[in-house]
């Protein structure tokens, strides 16, 4: 390997990923913790977790070997190939899949910050999307830039309703059924923490660990609207291609179409007959659910 060229690259990626760190800080100290940027707090330190091993610098991070457990390798190639498909499709209002994401972590792993992150930002100047793929504790398995806009089935202005209504029930299609972002973060969060002292009838917190999973989490999005939602992104790898290349993610809910996104029994269901996932999986290929490849 060239080792020139490694290190241009590495340094390429550090520069991107301090001056977005940079960024995020001075939007939320301008803005405050309150609006629209509200959610950028948040979504701050997850890509500030990266920041920690900028400063041990080249050497020690390339004597590090860093691999993902179980099949998480496959599924990140996965979800990398399967965006290159759709990007390369001529479809738009279209659908992709890739290989759903087993749980990003566990307790012990989230304690020790071993668990995976997977970070995708937009770079408004190359027009490209970066995805870090690496764990919490700031170590880097790999990254690579996709020519696509990021984007999610959730947000205000019903955009999760109109999605539903259309691509679920075969109504009219309204605007907006997607919402362009800055970037998403998908990670391993445990459960619900139920905190007495913030008013209640519990003696003590309590944990509820059907909670457990993977989350989403949506850069720019205020706290209450997705980036307080746990165990969120149970869509069973399906991807959405908007206009031009725009790529979708789907965040999702427990029970109902709102702000938050998609009840996930209509993303990821592979036994309900109405959800993307039992569609694709029965080779359906009709105006109302277009397969992009």
């Amino acid at each position: 390997m060239n080792k020139k060229a490694t290190t241009h690259q590495w340094w390429e990626i550090l520069i991107i990923v301090l001056a977005i760190i940079v960024l995020i800080i001075l939007i939320f100290n301008y803005f405050g913790s309150k609006g629209l940027f509200g959610g950028v707090k948040d979504a701050a330190e997850t890509i500030w977790s990266y920041a920690p091993n900028v400063s041990i610098g080249l050497k020690s991070l390339n004597a590090t070997s860093v691999t993902l457990p179980g099949k998480q390798e496959e599924e990140v190639n996965s979800l990398k190939s399967t965006i290159d498909l759709m990007l390369t499709s001529k479809e738009h209002n279209c659908f992709g899949k890739f290989d759903p994401l087993e749980k990003l972590g566990d307790k012990e792993t989230f304690k020790a910050a071993k668990a995976t992150h997977i970070t995708a930002t937009f770079d408004e100047k190359s027009g490209e999307t970066l995805f870090i793929i690496g764990t919490a504790g700031g170590q880097i398995y790999q990254t690579f830039r996709e020519p696509m806009k990021p984007c999610v089935i959730a947000g205000p202005y019903n955009v999760a309703e109109n999605f539903y209504d259309y691509f679920n029930q075969g109504q009219g299609l309204k605007d907006p059924y997607y919402t362009l972002v800055a970037g998403v973060d998908i990670s391993y969060r445990e459960g619900m923490i139920y905190d007495s002292s913030k008013g209640g009838s519990f003696n003590d917190k309590l944990e509820f660990s059907w909670y457990n999973g993977n989350v989403i989490r949506v850069l720019g999005f205020p706290e209450n609207m997705v980036n307080n939602q746990n165990d969120n992104f149970q869509n069973g790898g399906m991807l959405f291609k908007g206009k031009g290349n725009d790529i979708c993610f789907f965040p999702t809910n427990k029970l109902v179409n709102n702000e938050d996104g998609v009840d996930h029994d209509y993303i990821g269901n592979p036994n309900k007959k109405e959800s993307l996932l039992f569609r694709w999986n029965n080779g359906e290929n009709a105006e109302g659910f277009k397969r992009c490849y």
